[in-house]
């Protein structure tokens, strides 16, 4: 017999002058915090054997046969004696999933009970039924712990409660603690096992910096969870990083609950298995038609990444193409689960995504390699989207500003589709912060003279009016010189490399020499040609690590050499379109843990990539400032010591790509 049970048959059984006693002898034996009873006020009266045998049935987990017990003793019973046993009933059937049973037997009882030991009971049922439609009425109702006159054995069903309500009303934190408070009241079983994992699952809802803000400096036994789970999340994109962060746990929490359960160790196995790289991927890429040139690009910057990554264990690859000449891409992407593929990485045009989209299936993951029309930032099931989106380089030149203290600007950008896309993304974002943005132009897309919409922000039109004015008044000729706004920190830029090259040199000329102008990677070419970019000098541009050409960790390193030296064209034409490829391949084991991780990153060629709840994979992305009509980063993107420990992965040997 367990402890509990122990306890549970003394104070039901012993007499009344020993109860105090053994329960206080039985409690510092098993270490239990001081939730449970220890007085005879605590104990139910039972004048049917049929209720004693119900409790040791709900305690084995027999619950049908202790539902049949007590409604049996209840239809035998009268008075509060058996509204105890109905109410007994309907908390085992709420247990059960049988809210319409447990609702009946609530029904059966008063809803004013004169009995005080009753009237706890009827709240927490009461409560449980209504917890899934108003979860912040029910936790009220649930304040504080469980109430003196609840029995001692009911205690676990209002914490249950109490959590579950806590959960609804997102309070993960508050609701771990009390699950870890129910842990201590629950014996070894299914129960037990049941609230450890859901006590989990709570601990990986805590948003990471908060985590860690709750790890208190001296251990205890909710601080000890706290702790491994921080530990565990933290190293979550790297194996060998989770298994010493667990060691060294086990050396601060020897005897942990987590730890002689065994559960520490099921939840380190879980999460190293949960980042280890798919066996199979099928790659859809335009290799034939008009898209051929960037899907070729695309395709040849993963396969550096797979070779980089032999001696490891790299999945198989089955390419397909979904070009012009090639498969319809909701049949090559059915074609390829058929086949037993773990995760399916493209396509990369937005019309084939939206074909595999539309389909109401994606039991298997896929990674598409631009954004779904139309989605935005929501989430699409099955979907995770990555691409160069210029909304990315928008939100990193908002980002950028903000960084350098920039509180007002304004913006020039085409008259386009485009242009209008990146515009919002960059307004959303810079305003979000609270910052201003004080004044926005648009230019035809086959301009060569731009000084209309640079006098528009800069105010310039603003400053001849008031000449003109003044001459007016005085009528007389005045000296003037055009004098711009002095209320702007900087301008924003969006531009393609010839509109880039023009507009930047007329920014000078119209006044505007010494204010910083911020450009998304489109107003830079992506090679080095110093001839032709030297009207760029001093542009900001914010772009890809690979075209940078900044610090990279060492493997990053050594793919992008090794994708220049194996395709010298693509990557003086497609750089960024090379280096989403490795991206992509890289992404294939930890794109899911990533989305469960917000807080985290992981350093790649195309940024540092972040993806959402909604699994939109973010770029964080470096900026440069152009010198001599060179490109040279701002600051280092990376360290040695940050890509490694971001992005390695432990893998075996594995066959060459499968056309």
């Amino acid at each position: 017999m367990t402890v509990r049970e122990t306890l549970m048959h003394n104070a039901r059984t012993i007499p009344r002058l020993w109860l105090g006693a053994t329960a206080a002898i039985v409690l510092a034996i098993a270490g239990c915090a001081p939730l449970q009873p220890t007085d005879e006020a605590k104990q139910e009266p039972s004048r049917d054997p049929r209720a004693e045998q119900a409790r040791d049935a709900a305690d084995a987990g027999r619950l049908g046969e202790a539902i049949k017990l007590f409604e049996a003793a209840a239809r035998d019973a009268d008075g509060t004696e058996a509204e105890r046993y109905w109410l007994r009933a309907g908390l085992l059937h709420m247990r059960q999933g049988n809210r319409l049973r447990a609702r009946q037997a609530l029904v059966r009882t008063d809803a004013d009970p004169a009995a005080d030991d009753v009237s706890p009971l009827r709240r927490l049922l009461s409560t449980e039924l209504r917890l899934t439609d108003d979860a912040s009425e029910a936790l009220s109702a649930l304040d504080g712990g469980p109430p003196e006159a609840l029995p001692e054995d009911l205690h676990e069903y209002w914490l249950a409660a109490q959590a579950e309500a806590l959960r609804a009303t997102e309070q993960p934190l508050e609701a771990a603690r009390v699950r870890e408070r129910r842990q201590r009241l629950l014996t070894a079983g299914a129960l037990a096992s049941a609230n450890r994992e859901t006590l989990w699952q709570d601990l990986l809802a805590i948003p990471l910096p908060r985590l860690r803000s709750q790890v208190p400096a001296q251990p205890d036994i909710f601080g000890g969870w706290l702790e491994l789970a921080y530990a565990v999340r933290t190293h979550r994109l790297r194996p060998a990083g989770i298994r010493e962060a667990v060691d060294a746990w086990y050396d601060r929490y020897p005897e942990h609950p987590a730890r002689v359960s065994a559960f520490a160790e099921v939840v380190t196995e879980r999460a190293i298995e949960r980042v280890r790289p798919p066996q199979r991927v099928a790659v859809l890429l335009p290799l034939s038609g008009r898209y051929s040139t960037f899907g070729e690009a695309v395709q040849n910057g993963l396969v550096t990444a797979y070779y980089a990554a032999r001696g490891e264990a790299a999945p198989e690859l089955r390419v397909y193409d979904v070009g012009t000449d090639g498969r319809d891409p909701a049949a090559a992407y059915q074609e390829a689960v058929d086949r037993g593929v773990d995760l399916v990485i493209g396509p990369l045009t937005k019309p084939n995504i939206d074909a595999i989209a539309s389909r109401d299936d994606h039991r298997v993951p896929m990674l598409a390699l631009n954004r779904i029309e139309g989605s935005g930032d929501t989430a699409t099931d099955g979907i995770f989207q990555f691409g160069l989106a210029p909304e990315d380089d928008a939100r990193e030149a908002a980002r950028l500003m903000q960084g350098k203290g920039w509180q007002n600007v304004v913006a020039l950008a085409p008259d386009t589709d485009w242009g209008e896309r990146v515009l919002d993304a960059f307004r959303a974002a810079f305003e979000t912060a609270k910052g201003q943005v004080l004044e926005t132009a648009r230019y035809r897309d086959d301009a060569q003279d731009f000084s209309g919409p640079i006098r528009a922000i800069l105010n310039l039109d603003a400053s001849r009016a008031r000449y003109q004015r003044l001459q007016r008044v005085l009528r007389r000729r005045l000296s003037f010189d055009p004098r711009r706004r002095q209320d702007v920190d900087g301008i924003f830029l969006a531009a393609f490399p010839r509109q880039a090259r023009l507009i930047k040199p007329q920014i000078r000329f119209h006044r505007g020499i010494g204010l910083p102008t911020v450009a998304t990677s489109h107003a830079y070419g992506g090679y080095p040609s110093p001839e032709d970019n030297k009207d760029l000098n001093d542009l900001i541009v914010v772009d890809t690590p690979w075209t940078l050409r900044a610090p990279l960790a060492s493997k990053l390193a050594s793919e992008q050499a090794a994708a220049t030296n194996a395709w010298p064209s693509q990557a003086r034409n497609h750089p960024r379109l090379l280096a989403l490829g490795a991206d992509a391949f890289r992404l294939a084991g930890p794109v899911d843990v990533l989305a469960h991780e917000p807080t985290l990153d992981m350093p790649g060629l195309t940024g540092r990539l972040q993806v959402t709840q909604e699994r939109i994979v973010h770029r964080r992305l470096p900026a440069g400032r152009f010198q001599g009509g060179l490109l040279t980063p701002l600051v280092p993107t990376s360290d040695e010591g940050a890509g490694e420990t971001s992005g390695k992965q432990q893998r075996q040997p594995a066959p060459r790509p499968t056309p």
